[in-house]
Formats: structure tokens, C-alpha cells, sequence
């Protein structure tokens, strides 16, 4: 399913979609779904995955917040698709020029603004802070990939996740989505 999904997000970025009959997968879907990934992402509006992975109605079950942090709301909602739907793998997905680690990162006032969002985030630009020293892009780049790690620290532990992940019946993948090209790199996979 990877590699399918990896050959769509190619497809997508040159701007060639599947032909898609959303009428048909609207009545095919009506009564039940079949999804077969997770993704958790960034609620940016520039960050769709359906667009991004070139599905259809029914294919993957998305999660979005600022940020894409992972907090207790979002770990339930992971243990119910796994155990309600034939899941397969999780896709953790960060992306370039995120706003909210952004805002957070530059904002001095960004921590009384958003606590709860910047009580996730703030932690991987402390360590970004730390290693760069400065507020280049570098920097928010980096913070990103450790804002993923922590996800994936988060999500792998989780005990249903957990579980099925040592059965080997689900795989947990992060990567990076660039807006500028529109490619979805993968960064690791367990």
C-alpha cells in the first residue's frame, strides 16, 4: 500500500489525477467505508490528503490538527479506525513552512494565544532553538522533524497501536509533505 500511495502523491504532484467517479463512490461508500491508512496531519488548508495521496471517498481515514500534534483526542481516535476498520498503516505527516510551528516558533505571545497547541510544539523548538541558534529555516525545518518524532514516540507506544504493531499487522510511517513541489518524502517507517 505504501508504494501505491507513494506513486499517487508522484502522480498528484505533476498534476496528473486518478479519474474519479465521486458520484459512484459516494453510493459505494454511503453505508460503510473499507479505509486503509491512517493520516495525521496538519489542519493547513494547503495540506489535503486526499489530494495529496490521489484517493478517493473511503480510502483513508484522516486526523488534522495545528500542527499535527497528537494529543489523547487524537490517540482514541487511531485506537478506534484500528479496531473498526482493516487499517493497514499510519501515516505521520508533517510539512514545509508549517504555520503553526511557525507561529509558535517566532511569536512571542503564541504560548498564551494557543497553550494546549504550544504545549505540543514547543518542546521540538526548544531542541531547534538549542542546535541552530538562530531563526533561519533551518531551524523551523527541524523542528518539524522533531515535532514528527515525538508523534511517533506518542502513537508507537499507545498500547492498541502498540499491540498491533509487535502482531505486525500495522506498519507507522512519517514524512515530510513539501508545498513548494508537492512531493511527500518519507522520513523512516517501523
Amino acid at each position: 500500500m505504501t508504494e501505491i500511495l507513494l506513486e499517487r502523491n508522484r502522480n498528484f504532484a505533476k498534476g496528473q489525477l486518478l479519474p474519479q467517479n465521486l458520484v459512484q463512490q459516494r453510493e459505494n461508500t454511503l453505508h460503510t467505508h473499507q479505509p486503509h491508512t491512517i493520516v495525521v496531519c496538519c489542519s493547513d488548508s494547503r495540506v489535503c490528503p486526499e489530494f495529496i495521496f490521489n484517493c478517493g471517498l473511503g480510502e483513508i481515514f484522516v486526523i488534522r490538527t495545528a500542527g499535527n500534534t497528537v494529543d489523547s483526542l487524537v490517540l482514541e481516535s487511531i485506537k478506534f479506525a484500528v479496531n473498526i476498520f482493516p487499517i493497514q498503516q499510519i501515516i505521520l505527516m508533517g510539512h514545509t513552512n508549517c504555520g503553526a510551528i511557525r507561529t509558535i516558533y517566532f511569536d512571542n505571545q503564541a504560548q498564551s494565544k494557543f497553550p494546549t497547541i504550544s504545549l505540543e510544539i514547543l518542546p521540538s523548538i526548544q531542541t531547534a532553538r538549542e542546535l541552530f541558534n538562530s531563526n533561519d529555516e533551518g531551524a523551523i525545518n527541524f523542528a518539524t522533524i522533531e515535532n514528527l518524532k515525538k508523534q511517533l514516540s506518542k502513537v508507537s507506544t499507545y498500547p492498541t497501536i502498540a499491540q498491533k504493531f509487535q502482531e505486525g499487522t500495522l506498519k507507522i510511517w512519517t514524512g515530510i509533505y513539501n508545498l513548494e513541489i508537492g512531493i511527500f518524502d518519507i522520513i523512516g517507517i517501523i
